[in-house]
């Protein structure tokens, strides 16, 4: 159980950062936007795999499930990630669409 809620834990943590990250990206112009999400997604890659190593060296647990849950866990979080991102660049696109027209 420790196994499954440490991967659940880091990849959710991931998760909410690459959310953080894209709220504020998305503000921007395209330029910066790519920037921001290029160099959260580094950032954000260096340091899960080093939370990754870090448990696996120290702490005692069920590796095949913790590697497992990871793998699928990720899988999911950025399948959530991508719709997140869709979502919200459409609502900006209608959003400013209604402003143009409402300029007009």
């Amino acid at each position: 159980m420790k196994s499954f809620l440490l991967a659940v834990l880091i990849c959710l943590a991931n998760s909410i950062a690459a959310m953080f990250t894209a709220r504020i990206g998305l503000k921007k112009d395209n330029k910066s936007f790519s920037r921001i999400i290029f160099g959260s997604l580094v950032i954000r890659y260096i340091l899960v795999s080093a939370a990754i190593l870090l448990i696996l060296l120290f702490v005692e647990l069920n590796k095949f499930i913790f590697g497992l849950t990871i793998l699928i866990s990720t899988f999911i979080l950025i399948i959530s990630e991508i719709l997140y991102l869709n979502n919200r660049a459409e609502l900006l696109k209608v959003r400013s669409s209604s402003t143009k027209q409402d300029n007009i």
